[in-house]
């Protein structure tokens, strides 16, 4: 995942260009919400925009580039949630209703974005778990590290990567199969489940 939103093959300069750049990721998200990934092609991406395919890869290697720039804008939206949860909880509580909250917050926050699970499962299947997953260092790790040290958690400093990378990759999969609930009830079970399981791990 990328750590600064969107990141085009040329960097557009222009207010013309950067406004063809928002449009052809906007059409494109459109599609993918409309019709689903397999119907997203250059070809499909150029007609709704109704601009020439050639202009799309002069900011993108594809359809695939495309799609992984939105995932990575999406994937940032919800942490951004999660942080404004973080912010606004009270941390004079058990760690476990902390992480709940938070993890409750990002589950909202992807049921309720037009393109998260789309995306999700997009990059699901085009990339491994280890690919996927964001590391100890990634927004969502140090959100993390942030959450853990706002409710008095100890992470030993020679532990702290290892700890982290095992957090965020457990919250991942985790989460991932939550989002996969329509129903909110079968969500939280399994978001309790995690919070218990982090409970154990850090609290």
């Amino acid at each position: 995942m990328t750590e600064q939103g969107y990141q085009t093959k040329k960097q557009p300069k222009q207010a013309r260009a950067k406004a063809r750049v928002e449009k052809i990721l906007t059409c494109s998200e459109n599609l993918l919400i409309t019709k689903g990934p397999e119907a997203i092609s250059t070809t499909s991406i150029a007609k709704t925009a109704n601009i020439p395919v050639g202009s799309i890869y002069q900011y993108f290697e594809g359809k695939d580039d495309i799609l992984m720039q939105l995932y990575d804008g999406a994937y940032t939206d919800i942490e951004n949630s999660m942080s404004v949860a973080l912010e606004e909880t009270n941390l004079d509580r058990p760690f476990s209703e902390i992480i709940s909250d938070i993890l409750h917050a990002f589950w909202k926050a992807a049921q309720l974005h037009p393109s998260f699970k789309l995306l999700t499962r997009w990059a699901n299947s085009k990339r491994s778990l280890w690919e996927t997953t964001p590391g100890s260092d990634s927004s969502l790790g140090q959100l993390i590290k942030k959450t853990l040290l706002a409710s008095g958690a100890q992470i030993p400093s020679s532990k702290e990567t290892a700890i982290l990378t095992t957090t965020v990759t457990i919250v991942s999969v985790m989460i991932d199969l939550a989002i996969e609930e329509k129903e909110e009830q079968k969500a939280a079970a399994i978001i309790e489940e995690l919070v218990i399981v982090l409970s154990k791990y850090l609290g």
